[in-house]
């Protein structure tokens, strides 16, 4: 069971990201022990950030800000940009340390610099690409759980009109 915290988020946008976290939940790293959601005003260093993750692998923990914008994005992006930063806690594990490592071995300002810059460029498209493929499945559910929701209304009311018919 992840232990599930909200660090300064306004009681009505609590039911946004718990809806969110609920439907996600079987998505969550098995490693995970602590997920923390915090809200912010904005980020300080990029006002177009919506959310973003800090993933802590040894302290099994995983942290999302989610920003005031999040909010006048539509549902449909939202849930989108959720599930990225949740996808984070997966490519996160394998980021983390090659930047770490970067940083201690490169000494070329320029050369390191690169490095970071096509680095995240790949780890974001890695991310981008988990967060689709979990999208694509979850819609797919949902559609199936639609379409079993509607057989049964159907095989419902057509025994309802047997049952008229039969008497």
């Amino acid at each position: 069971m992840i232990n599930v915290e909200f660090d300064d988020v306004p009681k009505e946008v609590i039911p946004i990201i718990k809806s969110l976290h609920d439907k996600y939940i079987n998505w969550f790293p098995c490693w995970m022990q602590t997920v923390t959601y915090q809200f912010k005003s904005q980020k300080e260093d990029n006002e177009g950030t919506v959310a973003e993750n800090y993933t802590s692998y040894p302290y099994r923990r995983v942290h999302i800000n989610i920003f005031a914008n999040f909010l006048q994005i539509d549902e449909k992006y939202r849930e989108e940009v959720f599930v990225h930063e949740l996808c984070h806690s997966f490519s996160g594990l394998i980021a983390i340390p090659v930047f770490d490592i970067i940083a201690k071995l490169i000494d070329d300002d320029k050369f390191r610099a690169i490095m970071t810059e096509e680095l995240t460029e790949k780890f974001e498209g890695f991310t981008q690409d988990l967060a689709y493929s979990v999208l694509q499945y979850m819609r797919q559910v949902d559609k199936l759980k639609e379409n079993l929701k509607q057989g049964i209304k159907n095989e419902n009311k057509k025994s309802q009109d047997e049952g008229k018919n039969s008497v």
